[in-house]
């Protein structure tokens, strides 16, 4: 399913599959096939319309998208049967995946678009809204003041196992910049983007499962690396993450940029 559906498509949700192929010139052998799915309901709320879809998740065997303006809809791969189980949007910007060990999905974050997002999906096919005090961001208090956030590009995070992650920011380095209208847009900078390695973790081992905001991630730089102190970004994470048991360690961050030129074409 592409994130921007387009009425007129007539086969806007497909399958790929690999399946046998009888073939005249050859004996009978697997090749892969898209076969259309059932078309997505959401199409006769905006039936001469593009619709975009604001996020996604596999919660069990449900496939649950959230889409701007219209609400959130769930399809069974099993009975292959749509449903529609609100008219509210998943707290997520784009993909959201589950972490078996944290038993959360975790994604970027609707509210904005820089920051990693957890929250608890599992109500969401029986047509219930995430709980709010289920739901966690993480900020970053401690970026350079002359960074301002790409709000073309979105981050980007991504799930190594095990409550570890990798996300890529993108930013607009203003050191050195000036206007002659005297107001500075996010595409005046410098395009930068950061990757930084995140580990989350439920509680810290205590019977009450609370963290102590001495318990603090590391982040360390080489001569390209822009560093920045984590102590007061666990702080205020802590104070958050002891309603739902959970806390961030931010580990080492690396900074691109290319000398060359004004335009990062793509990252990972």
């Amino acid at each position: 399913m592409d994130t921007r559906l387009d009425p007129k498509n007539t086969t806007p949700f497909e399958v790929l599959t690999c399946r046998i192929r009888p073939d005249e010139h050859f004996s009978a052998q697997k090749t892969w096939h898209c076969d259309a799915l059932p078309r997505p309901p959401f199409f006769h709320h905006r039936p001469v319309q593009c619709t975009s879809v604001s996020s996604y998740a596999v919660v069990g065997n449900i496939i649950c998208v959230s889409l701007a303006a219209v609400g959130t809809y769930c399809f069974d791969m099993v009975s292959r049967m749509w449903s529609f189980a609100g008219d509210w949007q998943m707290p997520f910007s784009g993909k959201a995946e589950y972490v078996p060990e944290l038993k959360l999905w975790f994604g970027v974050s609707a509210d904005n678009h820089q920051l990693p997002c957890a929250a608890n999906l599992s109500l969401v096919p029986g047509g219930h809204a995430p709980e709010k005090q289920e739901c966690y961001i993480w900020g970053d208090p401690n970026l350079p003041v002359d960074w301002l956030p790409d709000l073309y590009y979105p981050a980007q995070m991504v799930c190594l196992g095990s409550g570890r992650f990798c996300i890529m920011n993108y930013f607009e380095d203003m050191v050195g910049r000036s206007s002659w209208m005297g107001e500075l847009s996010d595409a005046d900078g410098d395009p930068i983007a950061v990757f930084s390695g995140l580990e989350v973790l439920a509680g810290n081992g205590n019977d009450n499962g609370k963290e102590s905001s001495s318990d603090s991630g590391k982040n360390s730089s080489s001569d390209s690396d822009k560093e920045s102190s984590s102590d007061s970004d666990k702080e205020s994470s802590s104070d958050r993450g002891k309603e739902i048991g959970l806390r961030m360690i931010k580990h080492k961050s690396r900074l691109f940029r290319h000398s060359d030129t004004h335009c990062i074409q793509s990252v990972l």
